[in-house]
Order: structure tokens, then C-alpha cells, then sequence
């Protein structure tokens, strides 16, 4: 195991493929940071922090995994690098954990690189933005459990096709259906029946009222619990969610405080880890079934 993860490794480290990951993860750091000190310089933008900025490295990190995990496997199929490994006599087993450690390892270190220039070069860039993200490090963690949740899932795909072509055809359908169902989902379960209302009382004190009003866009309570299940089994769907859903304080208000009427709630973003943590556990046990049976050509 440990010799398949060397070569593995020093095969990735002398491939033109780890630089222009590395290249395209520090460019798209530097260019987001731009951007939003660019606005904060010209606008006077408040909303736009750079702990948002890291969060937004959860939207694209599933095309980021589907795209590293077509081109890294697309070689080892064409080059016959999983059938020499298995004549060679290496396990299948070992064989699968040992590109799955590859390409979750390879996808944490990318996103880890990420984290580091933004908060080391955009903290005082953008410190005039007087948001921050309420439990921040938390949610670093959500997004950490879900690019090892994807890593899981596409490398199952991966695995479990012989034909390369036919591995990127599908691992990019499957990712962006899944980013899109991510969105759909979400909408379908955040909704709430009733409305509400937030004002001030007469003593300044924030009140909620429920309005009798019936939402009449309200799907009714099986799809919305079913749609929740689904947003937090797809990790893309997590994605959007952390995104969308983490609170942000302005100036000590939250922004959910402000006056006015509400149609939609808050999704729950505690179990995302239960959530990831199954998926891996589930499409890695599948990936070494189905591969410790598949023939290999």
C-alpha cells in the first residue's frame, strides 16, 4: 500500500497535471481577492469578506474533483496502469484506496492552499469589510468532509469504468446534474408553510410573528423533508448551502434580523458531517465491490 501511494504520488508531483492545479487554485485566489478589494475600493462594498471568500470555494470544488479525477485516472486506464499494477500482483483493494487516498489528499491540499492565500493575503486587503461569518472554522470543516464525500464519489465512478472516455462523459454529467439538483433541492427545502414577520417592539427588542397567510408555492411537508434529505446527501448540494446559509453579522445584526417578511427558512446545517461521513463510508465500500469484481482490459 504505502509503495503504491509513492509512486502514485511521485508520479502525480512529476506530472504537468499537479502544477496546473496548483497554478489554477493560487490564480483563482488571487483574482477573487482582486475583485472584491476592487469593489470595496470603489463602492464602498461592505458585504463582501474574505471569510465569504473562502466559503465560495465550495461551489466550484466538485468540478474541481471531477476534473482532477478524469485527467489522473483517464491516464491510469490509458496508460494501463491499474492492470500492470494488478498483474504486477498489488490488490485490488489496495490499489483502489491508494488512488482514492491520491485524489481526496490531492483535492484537501488544493483547498487547504486556497484557505491559506486567502486569509494571508486577503485579511487586510479586504478588512474594511465589517461582515464576518458567524463560526467560520466550522464551516472550513463542513467543506473539508464534503470535498472528501465527492473525492469518495467520483472516484467510485471512476473506478468502477475501464473506458476513459467514457469516465469523463460521465463524472461531468453526474456533476453537474448533481450542482444543478443541489439548487433545486435547496429551493424545494427551504420553504415554509406559513410566513412570518420580524419587527421591533415599543422596548427595541426583535419579535417574530407567525402571519396567517398559507404560502401557496409550499410543496407540502414530504417533498420538503425528502428534499432535505437529498441536499445534504449531495455534497455539491452542501456546498451551495454553506455558501448561502452561513450567518453573517453586520455591525452585531444578523442578517436574517432585518425587518420585513419571510417566506423561506434556514436549512440545518448541523448534520452535513453525518451526512459526508456516509457518503464516504458507503461509495468506498461500493468502489472496492465493484472493482474487486470488474474485468479489467
Amino acid at each position: 500500500m504505502i509503495n503504491l501511494l509513492k509512486a502514485n504520488l511521485d508520479r502525480l508531483i512529476k506530472s504537468k497535471l499537479f502544477i496546473i492545479f496548483v497554478i489554477f487554485v493560487v490564480g483563482l485566489s488571487a483574482v477573487l481577492i482582486y475583485n472584491n478589494y476592487s469593489n470595496i475600493e470603489k463602492y464602498g462594498s461592505q458585504d463582501k469578506n474574505v471569510h465569504q471568500l473562502v466559503l465560495n470555494y465550495s461551489q466550484i470544488s466538485g468540478f474541481i474533483v471531477a476534473v482532477f479525477t478524469c485527467l489522473y485516472l483517464g491516464v491510469e486506464y490509458s496508460e494501463g496502469g491499474i492492470r500492470n499494477k494488478v498483474i504486477t500482483g498489488y490488490k485490488r483493494t489496495k490499489i483502489y484506496l491508494s488512488n482514492l487516498i491520491i485524489i481526496a489528499g490531492f483535492n484537501i491540499i488544493l483547498y487547504l492552499l486556497f484557505v491559506g492565500i486567502s486569509l494571508a493575503i486577503g485579511t487586510p486587503l479586504l478588512s474594511k469589510a465589517n461582515a464576518v461569518i458567524k463560526e467560520f472554522p466550522k464551516y472550513l470543516i463542513y467543506i473539508f468532509l464534503l470535498i472528501l464525500a465527492y473525492s469518495s464519489i467520483i472516484t467510485f465512478i471512476g473506478m468502477s469504468i475501464s473506458n476513459s472516455t467514457v469516465v469523463v462523459l460521465t463524472i461531468m454529467i453526474i456533476t453537474v446534474g448533481s450542482f444543478v439538483f443541489g439548487f433545486y433541492s435547496r429551493s424545494v427545502a427551504e420553504k415554509i408553510e406559513h410566513p412570518y414577520s420580524i419587527f421591533q417592539d415599543e422596548s427595541g427588542e426583535l419579535v417574530t410573528e407567525i402571519l396567517d397567510d398559507y404560502n401557496s408555492r409550499y410543496p407540502g411537508d414530504f417533498l420538503v423533508n425528502l428534499h432535505d434529505k437529498l441536499l445534504k446527501i449531495n455534497p455539491l448540494g452542501q456546498a451551495l448551502t454553506i455558501c448561502q446559509e452561513a450567518v453573517t453579522i453586520y455591525d452585531g445584526v444578523e442578517y436574517w434580523q432585518m425587518l420585513g417578511s419571510f417566506t423561506t427558512k434556514d436549512i440545518d446545517m448541523s448534520k452535513f458531517p453525518i451526512y459526508s461521513l456516509a457518503d464516504i463510508i458507503v461509495f468506498t465500500g461500493l468502489g472496492l465491490i465493484v472493482f474487486n469484481k470488474k474485468e479489467l482490459k
